[in-house]
């Protein structure tokens, strides 16, 4: 008879699928998506697919009982990459790139081996979105006599 709604989320208080703007029956879930209010984001969910939704829903509440811990049930960590492609002149080396791009979390160059004197491009790999903001502060200005062309 629920209905999963931020819209229309109150504490203590469930939603009822059945005065929400998509019709649908007893047994099927619903999720209102919160961009297209007359979309039902589990309108095509299987009975398969409902129960490996709730085993996962016991196995967490399981976790959490024993351990009260979130970071048992959530997913760890992710290591975020942030990148620059900058196209590449003759004269530029990998060394030149590092010494400019010195002071802005650097993470990693990936430069290309040359193939018949070009070089094309390379990827600047960044720790941080503010590392890679002032990187790109960069575009335009010379690496030697080739200038920089950053693209996000």
């Amino acid at each position: 008879q629920h209905a999963v709604c931020i819209r229309l989320n109150q504490p203590g208080v469930a939603c009822d699928k059945f005065s929400l703007a998509t019709s649908t029956s007893s047994d099927q879930w619903y999720v209102e998506d919160p961009f297209d209010l007359k979309h039902n984001l589990a309108g095509r969910c299987s009975p398969g697919g409902k129960e490996r939704i709730l085993a996962e829903m016991r196995q967490a509440l399981s976790a959490l009982q024993s351990s009260g811990s979130l970071s048992e049930v959530s997913a760890p960590a992710r290591h975020e990459s942030y990148f620059l492609r900058c196209r590449l002149g003759q004269g530029v080396t990998a060394e030149a790139l590092l010494r400019e791009f010195e002071g802005c979390d650097l993470a990693r160059l990936h430069f290309p081996q040359s193939v018949g004197g070009r070089h094309g491009q390379a990827f600047l790999e960044f720790r941080s979105s503010a590392g890679r903001r002032r990187g790109h502060a960069k575009n335009e200005s010379y690496v030697g006599d080739c200038q920089l062309s950053l693209m996000v």
